[in-house]
């Protein structure tokens, strides 16, 4: 089990024994000391513990390995996860503000008993602790299924606050604060499930990070030896996970293995740098272009190399050329040739360059041309 899912395992179920607890206590107390608000609040307490339960189920499956179906994880069932907390709390808030309108509405207040005061004040004691354990891990291990689940917690505390000056306001003479109260816990619900609900779907919509992090990943990935400048970087959040893909911009004849270097070692800073960055994908350029398809290509290799080849068959042979190399810049090919140094007992450099470059010049693709020896 890795360290994420362990402590979102722990946690959780730290969560769902705590509101098993408090459900309980606060439903039987509700109804022995007549307080609707209490009974709502512990209806409160009791969708607590089946949203931990539900985000005990999709934090392991999204913490599943890729597979065939899905090459960038599970993470997708936290969001998923997110969005159904967000739509609970809201089903589950309406209901509860329906019910305490009713009885305003009809005018059926109830004598709480003083024993509801007690329940209440123990009931935001334990949901707060709940809030702040379940908050501080869910910074942690970056989940913002678990962070909406402490909320979920701090909701029960306010609530219960709410329910506790209700019931001081009740038993004070003022019936209806306590139908009030239960009105009010109900409508503090359906904002925290607005809130997540909006943030799960924003990142379903493909976000990228905000302004703030992009513009510190792009610090850090000019900050990299051999990197110009970099363009096209495109970022979408998982489950509190960055995936991105960047364009880097190196020097115009770096060789491809200098290129690939370059690439990891931006992927080993962005990756030591930024603790929630899960994946990323680095595209190499040597120079600017256009990201749309283009309408035409130059010649591939073993297309240029049928035109060249038969205009050098006069002058050499196949065993005399060590290595060719092709520089594709500027919508134009640059040709480099390492030619055995044994051709210089024959003619000098310049006479093979000008055999050479004589044969090239009549493929116009060619702008540049030059023998390396060797």
């Amino acid at each position: 089990m890795s360290p994420r899912l362990n402590t979102l395992t722990r946690v959780t179920v730290v969560g769902i024994l705590m509101n098993a607890l408090m459900a309980a206590y606060k439903m039987i107390v509700g109804v022995l000391a007549a307080s609707p608000a209490l009974f709502a609040d512990g209806v409160h307490s009791l969708s607590d513990l089946l949203c931990n339960g539900f985000v005990y189920f999709a934090g392991r499956y999204a913490h599943q390995d890729p597979d065939h179906d899905h090459p960038y994880g599970h993470w997708r069932y936290e969001t998923f996860a997110t969005i159904c907390l967000g739509i609970f709390l809201m089903v589950v808030g309406t209901c509860i503000v329906y019910e305490g309108l009713y009885r305003l509405w009809h005018h059926e207040f109830t004598h709480p008993q003083v024993t509801a005061l007690y329940a209440a004040t123990l009931s935001v004691i334990t949901n707060e602790w709940v809030f702040r354990y379940t908050l501080k891990a869910a910074k942690l291990i970056r989940s913002d299924m678990l962070k909406a689940n402490a909320y979920h917690s701090r909701a029960d505390s306010l609530s219960s606050v709410i329910v506790l000056l209700g019931l001081i306001a009740s038993l004070s003479g003022i019936r209806a604060m306590d139908a009030i109260a239960s009105v009010l816990v109900g409508l503090f619900i359906i904002k925290m499930g607005l809130e997540w609900g909006r943030k799960a779907l924003h990142e379903l919509s493909e976000a990228g990070v905000d302004d703030g992090f992009k513009q510190q990943i792009l610090d850090a990935i000019i900050a990299e030896p051999g990197v110009r400048y970099c363009h096209m970087l495109r970022t979408r959040t998982l489950a509190g996970k960055v995936f991105l893909d960047v364009h880097l911009n190196i020097d115009y004849y770096a060789s491809a293995s200098e290129g690939h270097y370059i690439g990891e070692r931006v992927r080993y800073a962005l990756a030591h740098h930024f603790e929630s960055i899960e994946d990323i994908t680095v595209h190499i350029d040597t120079e600017d272009h256009i990201e749309s398809i283009p309408e035409r290509l130059l010649p591939a290799r073993h297309e240029m190399l049928e035109k060249i080849m038969p205009l050098w068959q006069a002058y050499i042979d196949d065993e005399h050329i060590k290595r060719i190399t092709l520089h594709y810049l500027n919508k134009q090919v640059g040709l480099e040739l390492w030619l055995d140094q044994s051709l210089l007992d024959s003619a000098s450099s310049h006479t093979w360059e000008a055999r050479l470059c004589g044969a090239v010049n009549q493929i116009p693709e060619i702008a540049a041309f030059r023998i390396m020896w060797g």
